[in-house]
């Protein structure tokens, strides 16, 4: 499934795609959130859900801007590397 799939196809290079790895980031992210919360909300629970939420942004947004918010959440509107890009990699 997407939880599995999509993990693997982006460390084994299959996907190179930015939104998908953002993606995942936050439902990891959401995803402990909701652990935090369960089973019942405390105020303690809720401080370290915003916690985590604000320690996920300060690791991605900079990864983001790097990249360019365009290139992450509208690749088909950024634009092609350059030849000069290429011949780095």
């Amino acid at each position: 499934g997407i939880y599995s799939s999509g993990p693997v196809s982006l460390l084994s290079g299959l996907n190179p795609k930015p939104n998908i790895l953002v993606m995942h980031f936050f439902m990891v992210a959401l995803y402990g959130v909701g652990r935090l919360l369960k089973p019942r909300p405390t105020l303690r629970g809720l401080w370290m859900s915003i916690l985590l939420l604000l320690g996920a942004c300060r690791i991605i947004l900079p990864i983001i801007w790097m990249e360019g918010p365009a290139a992450v959440f509208l690749p088909m509107l950024a634009s092609k590397p350059t030849k000069a890009m290429q011949r780095v990699a």
